[in-house]
């Protein structure tokens, strides 16, 4: 089957979290929208080959 893709991720996460879509490159800092951006940020690090910019980059331009 393959590595799941970044986008992948974002949308399971959201549907397990029962967040909205645009978590992962919201700029809030609310629970709601840091949980799962945390989880599919970690989950995109272990499951995919990644690298940690290219990572940043799908969240919104995070860096650090």
């Amino acid at each position: 089957m393959g590595e799941p893709k970044i986008a992948r991720i974002i949308f399971v996460v959201a549907d397990v979290f029962k967040a909205p879509k645009r978590f992962a490159t919201s700029d809030q800092r609310n629970r709601e929208m840091v949980d799962p951006r945390h989880a599919a940020m970690w989950l995109s690090r272990e499951l995919t080959d990644a690298s940690l910019p290219k990572i940043g980059r799908k969240f919104g331009g995070r860096h650090h």
